[in-house]
Protein backbone atom coordinates (compact mmCIF):
# COMPACT_ATOMS: atom_id res chain seq x y z
CA UNK A 1 0.00 0.00 0.00
CA UNK A 2 2.86 2.13 0.43
CA UNK A 3 4.39 3.96 -2.25
CA UNK A 4 8.30 3.08 -2.31
CA UNK A 5 11.31 5.64 -2.10
CA UNK A 6 13.81 6.15 -4.42
CA UNK A 7 16.83 8.86 -4.79
CA UNK A 8 19.35 8.73 -7.04
CA UNK A 9 21.79 8.06 -4.50
CA UNK A 10 20.76 4.93 -3.72
CA UNK A 11 18.16 3.49 -0.95
CA UNK A 12 17.18 6.18 1.38
CA UNK A 13 15.87 2.94 4.10
CA UNK A 14 19.74 1.66 3.58
CA UNK A 15 21.13 3.35 5.84
CA UNK A 16 21.70 3.53 9.92
CA UNK A 17 19.46 6.09 10.75
CA UNK A 18 16.61 4.88 8.98
CA UNK A 19 17.12 1.06 9.91
CA UNK A 20 16.81 2.29 13.75
CA UNK A 21 14.18 4.24 12.71
CA UNK A 22 12.50 1.56 11.34
CA UNK A 23 13.20 -1.05 14.15
CA UNK A 24 11.13 1.42 16.19
CA UNK A 25 7.72 2.14 14.22
CA UNK A 26 7.72 -1.45 14.03
CA UNK A 27 7.71 -2.74 17.48
CA UNK A 28 4.36 -3.97 18.45
CA UNK A 29 4.08 -1.61 21.74
CA UNK A 30 5.51 1.34 19.77
CA UNK A 31 2.20 4.25 20.07
CA UNK A 32 2.40 7.79 19.34
CA UNK A 33 5.17 8.90 22.42
CA UNK A 34 7.19 6.21 20.56
CA UNK A 35 6.81 7.19 17.20
CA UNK A 36 7.61 10.55 18.15
CA UNK A 37 10.78 9.34 20.12
CA UNK A 38 11.85 7.24 16.83
CA UNK A 39 11.28 10.30 14.64
CA UNK A 40 13.29 12.63 17.10
CA UNK A 41 15.84 10.30 17.44
CA UNK A 42 16.30 10.01 13.24
CA UNK A 43 16.48 13.66 13.37
CA UNK A 44 19.13 14.24 16.27
CA UNK A 45 21.04 11.76 14.13
CA UNK A 46 20.27 13.24 10.80
CA UNK A 47 21.81 16.62 12.66
CA UNK A 48 24.84 14.79 14.02
CA UNK A 49 25.72 13.28 10.31
CA UNK A 50 25.32 16.98 8.95
CA UNK A 51 27.32 18.48 11.92
CA UNK A 52 30.19 15.58 10.64
CA UNK A 53 29.93 16.55 6.76
CA UNK A 54 27.99 13.97 5.37
CA UNK A 55 26.45 14.98 2.20
CA UNK A 56 23.89 17.00 2.23
CA UNK A 57 21.65 15.60 -0.99
CA UNK A 58 21.92 12.43 1.09
CA UNK A 59 20.66 13.71 4.50
CA UNK A 60 17.82 15.52 2.43
CA UNK A 61 16.38 12.22 1.34
CA UNK A 62 16.67 10.56 4.36
CA UNK A 63 14.76 12.86 6.15
CA UNK A 64 11.91 12.77 3.88
CA UNK A 65 12.16 9.34 3.98
CA UNK A 66 12.12 9.32 7.66
CA UNK A 67 8.79 11.24 8.10
CA UNK A 68 7.21 9.20 5.15
CA UNK A 69 7.24 6.24 7.37
CA UNK A 70 6.43 8.04 10.60
CA UNK A 71 3.05 9.53 8.28
CA UNK A 72 2.57 5.98 6.63
CA UNK A 73 2.68 4.11 10.38
CA UNK A 74 0.10 6.52 11.82
CA UNK A 75 -1.64 6.21 8.82
CA UNK A 76 -2.38 2.79 8.87
CA UNK A 77 -3.17 2.67 12.54
CA UNK A 78 -5.82 4.65 12.01
CA UNK A 79 -7.28 2.11 9.33
CA UNK A 80 -6.69 4.34 6.52
CA UNK A 81 -4.78 2.18 4.73
CA UNK A 82 -7.35 -0.65 4.06
CA UNK A 83 -9.37 1.76 2.36
CA UNK A 84 -9.58 1.89 -1.49
CA UNK A 85 -10.63 5.70 -1.88
CA UNK A 86 -8.37 6.96 0.29
CA UNK A 87 -4.60 8.17 -0.57
CA UNK A 88 -1.63 10.02 1.47
CA UNK A 89 0.27 12.22 -1.37
CA UNK A 90 3.07 14.32 -0.79
CA UNK A 91 3.57 17.36 -2.60
CA UNK A 92 5.75 19.85 -3.55
CA UNK A 93 9.07 19.68 -2.58
CA UNK A 94 8.47 16.95 0.20
CA UNK A 95 7.00 15.31 -3.26
CA UNK A 96 10.02 15.33 -4.91
CA UNK A 97 11.40 13.56 -1.60
CA UNK A 98 13.45 16.14 -0.29
CA UNK A 99 12.94 17.55 2.94
CA UNK A 100 15.15 20.58 4.50
CA UNK A 101 15.67 21.15 8.42
CA UNK A 102 13.00 23.29 9.18
CA UNK A 103 10.65 22.59 6.17
CA UNK A 104 7.07 22.03 6.75
CA UNK A 105 5.78 18.67 5.12
CA UNK A 106 3.08 19.27 2.19
CA UNK A 107 0.89 16.49 1.74
CA UNK A 108 -2.79 16.27 0.23
CA UNK A 109 -5.44 13.22 1.25
CA UNK A 110 -6.82 12.46 -1.72
CA UNK A 111 -10.16 11.27 -2.35
CA UNK A 112 -12.13 9.17 -4.62
CA UNK A 113 -15.11 11.42 -5.16
CA UNK A 114 -16.35 14.95 -3.41
CA UNK A 115 -16.75 14.05 0.05
CA UNK A 116 -14.76 13.23 2.92
CA UNK A 117 -17.87 11.60 4.61
CA UNK A 118 -17.24 8.54 6.76
CA UNK A 119 -13.44 9.30 6.45
CA UNK A 120 -13.63 12.99 7.74
CA UNK A 121 -12.97 11.87 11.82
CA UNK A 122 -10.33 9.33 10.42
CA UNK A 123 -9.00 12.61 8.37
CA UNK A 124 -9.16 14.90 11.34
CA UNK A 125 -7.87 12.62 13.80
CA UNK A 126 -4.54 11.75 10.82
CA UNK A 127 -3.83 15.46 10.90
CA UNK A 128 -3.81 16.19 14.65
CA UNK A 129 -1.94 12.93 15.17
CA UNK A 130 0.88 14.68 12.82
CA UNK A 131 0.56 17.81 14.28
CA UNK A 132 1.32 15.95 17.96
CA UNK A 133 3.92 14.27 16.91
CA UNK A 134 5.69 17.72 15.97
CA UNK A 135 5.85 17.33 12.13
CA UNK A 136 5.51 20.90 10.46
CA UNK A 137 2.34 20.45 8.02
CA UNK A 138 0.90 21.64 5.27
CA UNK A 139 -2.19 19.52 4.30
CA UNK A 140 -5.25 20.07 1.80
CA UNK A 141 -7.75 17.26 1.35
CA UNK A 142 -9.39 16.60 -2.22
CA UNK A 143 -10.93 14.56 -4.74
CA UNK A 144 -9.39 14.00 -8.14
CA UNK A 145 -12.04 16.33 -9.83
CA UNK A 146 -11.12 19.53 -7.34
CA UNK A 147 -7.43 18.71 -8.17
CA UNK A 148 -7.68 19.20 -11.63
CA UNK A 149 -9.98 22.52 -10.68
CA UNK A 150 -7.32 24.07 -8.21
CA UNK A 151 -4.54 23.19 -10.60
CA UNK A 152 -6.20 25.06 -13.21
CA UNK A 153 -6.92 28.37 -11.29
CA UNK A 154 -3.19 28.31 -9.43
CA UNK A 155 -0.49 27.52 -11.23
CA UNK A 156 1.54 27.27 -7.66
CA UNK A 157 -1.34 24.04 -7.25
CA UNK A 158 -0.08 22.65 -10.14
CA UNK A 159 3.36 22.44 -9.84
CA UNK A 160 2.53 20.95 -6.68
CA UNK A 161 0.97 18.27 -7.88
CA UNK A 162 2.83 17.91 -11.20
CA UNK A 163 5.63 17.37 -8.26
CA UNK A 164 3.24 14.45 -6.35
CA UNK A 165 4.33 11.19 -4.56
CA UNK A 166 2.25 8.77 -3.60
CA UNK A 167 2.45 7.36 -0.10
CA UNK A 168 -0.01 5.48 0.55
CA UNK A 169 -3.39 4.25 -0.53
CA UNK A 170 -4.28 2.77 -4.14
CA UNK A 171 -2.04 3.90 -7.04
CA UNK A 172 -5.05 3.80 -9.51
CA UNK A 173 -6.36 6.89 -7.31
CA UNK A 174 -2.90 8.44 -7.42
CA UNK A 175 -2.42 7.43 -11.60
CA UNK A 176 -6.17 9.27 -11.85
CA UNK A 177 -4.86 12.29 -10.30
CA UNK A 178 -2.01 12.66 -11.98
Amino acid sequence: MTAETTSVVGDPLATPTLEALERRIGEPAADAGALKLALRDAERSLDARFERGDDVETLVLERAAAVDRVMQAVWNRLGLGRRGDIALVAVGGYGRGELHPGSDVDILVLLKDGSAGRESEDIHSFIAALWDLGIELGHSVRSVADCAAKAEEDITIATNLMEARLLAGPASLFDEMK
